[in-house]
């Protein structure tokens, strides 16, 4: 099975924002182009699925999810992906994808300041 390719650290940096002192991500604007018209019992265009997602996440905190199956570090689903928050604060403050694991310094799983994210290999 193929899974989908990540999307780029410049496609991360317009969806959301993070902030690297307290390693929190927020949900940022949308445009219509990130979304599809939809036909089911009523048509919904994109610029209205758009309009109701802003109305709703715009400005919060995304990657709440603790996963347990991850040792406890928060997750979330972008772009119809799940995602780890700790490689994405990485890859939006780094404008890369981490190349190997990445280390919680100082073994907290849900912090992610960026002074607490390190690359490095499973040992």
């Amino acid at each position: 099975m193929t899974s989908k390719p990540l999307p780029s650290p410049a496609l991360l940096r317009n969806l959301v924002e993070y902030n690297p002192t307290t390693g929190k991500l927020y949900w940022k604007e949308r445009t219509p182009d990130l979304f599809k018209t939809t036909r089911g019992k009523k048509l919904r265009t994109a610029e209205h699925s758009c309009k109701q997602w802003n109305q709703k996440y715009v400005g919060q905190e995304a990657f709440t999810t603790t996963a347990a199956c991850h040792g406890g570090a928060l997750v979330g689903t972008l772009l119809c992906r799940t995602m780890l928050a700790h490689r994405v604060a990485f890859a939006v403050y780094h404008g890369r994808w981490p190349q190997a694991e990445i280390d919680h310094i100082n073994g907290d799983r849900r912090d992610n300041r960026i002074s607490n994210l390190r690359e490095a290999s499973p040992s």
